[in-house]
């Protein structure tokens, strides 16, 4: 990364004091340019030059610092530099190698300095320090202009990737480290893994453009696929699009394949554990779908979007055409033909495959090969197996009506089904839906229909698929249906707030009653609050603990266990969450301008945003992005809070 570094050198009038130089000298030259030799010989003829400052007050180290010259550094600290000097801003050596993004004269720099370290005048802790046991490590500086941020945060802690200008041209930041320039990012390619371990992206170079992988450059093409970018779910793989002088091709770990007039949308696709890699192309009117590198049967057409694998990777299906019908292919072999097919699903154990299809003008689902009872209409996006595998359930149209099919049996005609269902328990022993009927909406569980309300929603099962719960609305009343017994009735509840504990023992959810707001826990009211909830109540892993959001006035507050926390200007979303093993919560605060983390009732620096976490890493340590705005530019920390 080459950035422009500008000096301004303004006229001086009058008499220079004792030991300030107008210009720079030799030995800042020398410090500059990493002459380690002249240096060395410099102080030796004249020791008292260590620590000579230029017009601006920057010593030969803040030099060194500033162009990351590590031998000038050593040799400059080795012969009494000091460094914790100061220049006319305020600024020590530390400041200029951060802001420059030299992060090994930072680290190298702190070292010799000390902890704790002094702040500069102008209030800047640079690099990383260490208070109340919280721990700030500088990343960088950032760009003049930043254009967008991802953010990463897992287990596996807090990353963050900036795309910012510096001049005319962009550049992707990485946890502090500049990658190259490039003409132009690709709009929504920058990502990472799902793991956060990985970071993509695509870029434009002149005529050409690349995909860059963990910052290493790929092959250059005259065009990458717009939505091509795709990374394993394991994160270890990268597959793309490429297309150069007219043909097209897949580049998989950075190896391209062979040439086609085309590349299916869609494709190219990683099965879930990453080990293998599918997709659809065309050449001369021709389409196959490519399966590790081996191309299956030749087709008329491909459906767009159709291909997929098997959850354990060893069964891809899609649907192909050949003259004017439609078959669906399961590994290798083309079932019945039909006039329409639709996009192949497996079971979770991979042992079965089902799709829908459409013969003349009805529908029909097929199962393992075998065409179920004809409809008017298959419910587009409702076609589910059961976690287990071994059931199967749809919603279809017949005569203006609409039916759940579970296990090829048509369940009661309804005027409506749900969106979104019907559902199966984790176990897949039962199986639930919301209908309408004579404009009342109800829930209906194992085909037995539940009592009829205005309105029903947030329909959900236990983990342990024991019990159900739904929201419903009544006469302008909301209440929470849990298994099958209504609760107390509410002014309103809050939609998307229902959940269970892990062990399914336990269910809340946030509701109205008048101008107040509560969180009820198993049929029980807690406090009143002024507002709407900033969290969903959150249940530890263990069931035992829960923590929520809530307003009071104009003043914000995190509530753990029923003890309400102290108010702060708002809290962060998502947030507050819950260590692993359950004993430590956090959550991010705004108090006036600035945003700080709380974990364990006990406050951290304050910073002008949070850019990515909290999160607990798995040995119980709290990490996050921070960062503070300095001389215009935000500065970029990684702050961890240790296990205590």
């Amino acid at each position: 990364m080459h950035r422009v570094k500008t000096m301004v050198v303004a006229v001086v009038v009058g008499i220079l004091g004792a030991g300030t130089l107008l210009f720079a000298a030799p030995i800042h030259d020398a410090a500059k340019a990493n002459d380690t030799a002249t240096l060395a010989a410099l102080l030796k003829a004249q020791p008292s030059l260590i620590n000579t400052p230029d017009a601006d007050g920057r010593t030969p180290l803040h030099w060194a610092a500033s162009e990351g010259r590590m031998d000038a550094v050593k040799l400059l600290l080795a012969n009494g530099a000091e460094v914790n000097i100061q220049d006319k801003k305020g600024c020590r050596p530390v400041t200029y190698a951060r802001d420059w993004g030299h992060k090994e004269v930072v680290e190298f720099l702190l070292l010799q300095a000390g902890k704790p370290l002094a702040k500069d005048t102008r209030g800047v802790s640079p690099g990383a320090a260490e208070a109340g046991g919280v721990r700030q490590e500088y990343l960088c500086t950032g760009p003049q202009r930043v254009l967008l941020m991802v953010r990463s945060a897992t287990t596996n802690g807090c990353r963050a990737a900036v795309v910012g200008l510096e001049g005319d041209k962009p550049v992707v930041i990485v946890d502090g480290q500049w990658g190259p320039e490039y003409d132009n990012i690709g709009n929504g390619t920058l990502t990472f893994s799902t793991d956060g371990k990985r970071v993509v992206y695509a870029a434009i170079k002149g005529r050409k453009q690349l995909v860059v992988v963990d910052g290493q450059p790929g092959p250059e093409f005259d065009r990458v696929g717009p939505g091509s970018l795709i990374l394993s779910a394991d994160g270890t793989r990268v597959a793309y699009v490429g297309g150069k002088s007219g043909k097209w091709l897949v580049v998989v770990d950075g190896q391209p394949g062979p040439e086609f007039d085309g590349i299916g949308e869609g494709t190219p696709i990683f099965s879930l554990d990453g080990k293998r890699v599918a997709y659809s192309a065309m050449k001369g009117g021709k389409w196959w779908v490519i399966v590790d590198g081996q191309a299956g049967l030749e087709y008329d057409n491909i459906g767009e979007g159709t291909v997929t694998f098997s959850a354990d990777g060893r069964r891809v299906a899609y649907a192909s055409k050949m003259g004017n019908k439609w078959s669906a292919v399961v590994d290798g072999q083309a079932g019945p033909e039909y006039d329409g097919v639709g996009s192949p699903i497996f079971s979770a154990d991979g042992t079965q495959a089902a799709y829908a299809a459409t013969k003349g003008s009805k529908g029909l689902v097929v199962v393992n090969g075998q065409p179920g009872p004809e409809h008017d209409v298959i419910g587009k996006g409702t076609l589910r197996f059961s976690p287990s595998g071994k059931r199967v359930a749809y919603v279809a149209e017949k005569n203006k009506k609409q039916v759940a099919v579970v296990d090829g049996l048509p369940g009661p005609e309804y005027d409506g089904i749900a969106e979104g269902t019907p559902i199966f328990s984790p176990d897949g022993k039962r199986v639930a839906y919301g209908a309408v009927r004579n404009n009342k909406q109800l829930i209906v569980l194992n085909g037995l229909a539940g009592p009829e309300y205005d309105g029903v929603d947030s329909l959900i099962f236990s983990a342990d698929s024991k019990r159900v719960v739904y929201g419903a609305r009544k006469d302008e009343k909301g209440v929470v249906v849990v298994d099958g017994q209504p609760g107390p009735a509410y002014d309103g509840i809050l939609a998307g707030t229902l959940s269970f504990s892990a062990d399914g023992k336990r269910v809340a959810y946030a509701a109205k009653t008048g101008n107040k707001w509560v969180v009820v826990v198993n049929g029980q009211a807690g406090p009143e609050y002024d507002g709407t909830f900033e969290r969903y109540p959150v249940f530890s892993a263990d069931s035992k603990r829960l923590a929520y959001g809530a307003k009071e006035g104009i003043k914000s507050l995190v509530v753990v266990d029923g003890q309400p926390g102290p108010e702060y200007d708002g809290i962060l979303e998502r947030t507050p969450i819950f260590s692993a093993n359950s004993k430590r919560v956090a959550y991010g605060a705004r108090k006036g301008d600035q945003w700080l983390v709380v974990v364990d009732g006990q406050t951290g620096p304050e910073y002008g945003k949070i850019m990515c976490g909290p999160v607990f890493r798995p040995d119980g340590a709290v990490e996050y992005l921070a960062a503070k705005t300095e001389e215009g530019r935000q500065v970029l920390y990684r702050v961890k809070h240790p296990l205590r």
